[in-house]
């Protein structure tokens, strides 16, 4: 996404897993960039509340095909994926505002 605003969800020295959202400069898209450069054990993390979204939208995953309102995503969070076991796990979450 080259024109829009950055958030950063998750700062690297906040734990084990970094997460940054982009949000389109309409809000009609959103990606979330999650990393993990080494393994961590213990409770999985809380959900990611998201940012700079369109407050009364719907939201859909565009890989699992799911949908959630904005208000969902930015007051309860997005679950954050399942990352591969081991070091330098990352995941990629595309949203698109639907019509």
């Amino acid at each position: 996404m080259q024109h829009g605003h950055r958030y950063r969800l998750l700062a690297p020295g906040d734990g084990a897993l970094t997460a940054v959202q982009y949000v389109d400069l309409g809000a009609d898209r959103t990606v979330v960039l999650l990393w993990r450069l080494s393994a961590s054990f213990g409770p999985a993390h809380p959900p990611l509340r998201l940012r700079g979204l369109d407050p009364g939208a719907r939201y859909r995953d565009e890989d699992i095909a799911a949908e959630c309102s904005a208000a969902t995503l930015a007051g309860v969070g997005l679950t954050v994926p399942g990352l591969s076991e081991g070091d330098c796990a990352s995941a990629l979450v595309r949203l698109r505002r639907m019509v």
